[in-house]
């Protein structure tokens, strides 16, 4: 039974990049494993620098509605803090505190919520989830 972890990204004398991430077990001892992750760490850079570079505010959601990443600009279009953009975030509380900076003063939450209540999808639970059209963020 694993009680604590962590992890640690190191950079290797040749420009390699590693992961560590050290696990201990309930008994005291310690497991350690190590991966090779200078590829992924590359491909997020470039992630990262094309979409901080996009004159386009950009937001991706899941299926729950809940962010997956969103770069400076979408920031900056709503008036929103790089903290405000934590993945895991859920759109309706991004939704909320743009209501409250009176960004849409003329609509309440509910208005802006209910055009998404088209695309609704229930899941194995019967909760109806709202989606979002192809192109809206």
């Amino acid at each position: 039974m694993l009680t604590q972890e962590a992890a640690d990204i190191i950079s290797l004398s040749d420009g390699r990049l590693v992961c560590l991430v050290r696990r201990q077990v309930a008994d005291g001892g310690l497991v350690s494993t190590h991966e090779d992750v200078t590829e992924r760490e590359r491909l997020r850079e470039q992630l990262d620098t094309a979409l901080n570079n996009m004159a386009q505010g950009l937001a991706m959601f899941d299926a729950e509605l809940r962010q997956v990443v969103a770069n400076r600009r979408y920031a900056e279009i709503y008036g929103l803090e790089p903290a405000d953009l934590r993945p895991g975030t859920p759109l309706r509380e991004l939704m909320e505190r743009r209501v409250a900076r009176d960004e849409h003063a003329a609509k309440t939450l509910d208005e802006m919520v209910k055009p998404m209540g088209a695309g609704a999808t229930t899941d194995r639970r019967g909760s109806t989830s709202p989606s979002l059209p192809m192109g809206v963020s």
